[in-house]
């Protein structure tokens, strides 16, 4: 590396440090990895990255494209894991999915209610029914989302 590379690197993660100080210790983690791909990149951080603050406040595309599934069985994984940070554990319809599906433009799995019913990870189903056509994350799909995806729910839900 270069010396500029290197002040590049360190004015860009000294913003990074300022925006995430001045953020609750519970979200700190997740916002990190939000922005994390554009720190990889070596993207400048914006105001703009700053304006969009943790996932709570991340639009539906911008977290998509942040994960980047492959398979549209992941893509369903993705956009329950952005309800969950919006409304925290409380049940999605199918609907809901459905539109978000058409908001990022992602194809969807053919049957979105048994992708969901089976949709597991280290072998535990991490959604459950919650009525006619509605789901939630069960306590295994909360922990994965938590601990492997560093999400968590918005502060008003907690």
């Amino acid at each position: 590396m270069q010396n500029k590379d290197v002040d590049d690197l360190k004015n860009n993660l000294t913003a990074v440090n300022d925006y995430l100080s001045g953020m609750l210790p519970e979200i700190r983690l997740a916002v990190f990895e939000l922005i994390k791909p554009y720190i990889e990149k070596g993207i400048p951080f914006s105001q703009e990255q700053k304006r969009k603050g943790s996932a709570v406040n991340t639009s539906v595309r911008d977290f998509f494209v942040t994960h980047d599934p492959q398979k549209p069985a992941d893509a369903t994984l993705i956009l329950a894991a952005w309800l969950y940070t919006q409304r925290g554990n409380t049940a999605f319809s199918l609907d809901e999915l459905y539109k978000l599906f058409d908001e990022v433009g992602s194809p969807r799995p053919n049957k979105v209610n048994m992708t969901l019913r089976t949709c597991s990870r280290k072998g535990k189903i991490l959604f459950m029914s919650a009525g006619h056509g509605k789901f939630r994350p069960n306590i295994n799909g909360e922990n994965y989302f938590k601990s492997d995806m560093n999400l968590r729910p918005s502060a008003r839900d907690t």
